[in-house]
């Protein structure tokens, strides 16, 4: 067997994950993953080029795989009528789920490789995600993301984003622009707030974390109504200005006023992001 194969590759990530809960998400853990699996700990910067970087993102991609077939095949099985909240709820269960056993090891991956206090209130406040959030919003402005450079800018958001990315593929979401980039936005700070109750499930249905999903989704929903609601008000009063500005006897530059204030409302409601789970 070629020493880099994906099937050694598989082997050492499985041993890695279950000493890296105690042993911590370094290169010695590495190291002693590939004793574990027979393998001479001198060839592990042969079978990860890179280190633990590549361990880590050779680890996102293989469960985001094992996700993506399970399921697949879970929604050919479904109604087709199924709402997209609802898909991305079975999603987030489904791509939980398959992480149970490794929920240590991902604790050691927020604390070592991505720095994060987790013993600290703060680290998932707010303000700590719009921090991340905004960082990683210019990497996507400086860096296409399909640039080896976005790749190599690895950090805490662009660890939950290819999973957000992963689940919205999977439902098959067809969306372009700044709908697209929304989306995974909105569902990576899901991703993120949820796995801070799931690395302290220990229930075998994940219980708790189901239950913190469906409470994040329904505050999406609310605030999606909000909006909605929103945009109907302000067309109403654009219809009732437009109206207005039709009757009353005014003079052509306060008239175009009106229409320039009103055209600057209709594109401003018509770009506010969606996270789209209505239908």
């Amino acid at each position: 067997m070629i020493i880099d194969s994906v099937e050694n590759k598989k082997k050492v990530l499985e041993k890695f994950l279950a000493l890296a809960g105690n042993e911590g998400w370094n290169l010695d853990t590495l190291k002693n993953a590939c004793t574990a699996c027979n393998i001479e700990e001198t060839f592990s910067i042969i079978i990860f080029e890179e280190g633990i970087k590549e361990l880590t993102k050779f680890y996102i991609e293989n469960y985001n795989q094992e996700f993506s077939e399970n399921f697949q095949n879970w929604l050919n099985n479904q109604d087709q009528g199924l709402k997209i909240r609802d898909k991305i709820r079975f999603a987030l269960y489904q791509r939980f789920e398959i992480e149970y056993n490794n929920r240590t090891a991902i604790k050691s991956l927020l604390q070592e490789n991505f720095k994060l206090d987790l013993i600290n209130k703060n680290t998932f406040s707010k303000s700590f995600f719009n921090q991340k959030l905004t960082d990683f919003t210019n990497k996507i402005i400086s860096d296409s993301p399909s640039s080896n450079s976005f790749n190599n800018k690895f950090s805490l958001i662009s660890f939950v984003y290819q999973i957000a990315d992963c689940i919205w593929l999977a439902i098959q979401d067809k969306s372009s622009d700044m709908s697209y980039y929304s989306k995974r936005l909105i569902l990576s700070k899901i991703i993120i707030k949820t796995i801070k109750i799931f690395i302290e499930d220990d229930g075998l249905d994940i219980s708790k974390t189901k239950k913190f999903i469906d409470q994040e989704i329904s505050k999406v929903m609310a605030f999606e109504n909000l909006k909605k609601q929103s945009k109907e008000k302000i067309n109403i009063i654009i219809n009732k200005i437009k109206d207005k500005s039709c009757i009353i006897d005014i003079d052509i530059e306060k008239q175009q006023s009106i229409n320039n204030a009103v055209k600057k409302i209709s594109e401003f409601i018509n770009k506010l992001p969606f996270f789209r789970l209505r239908k």
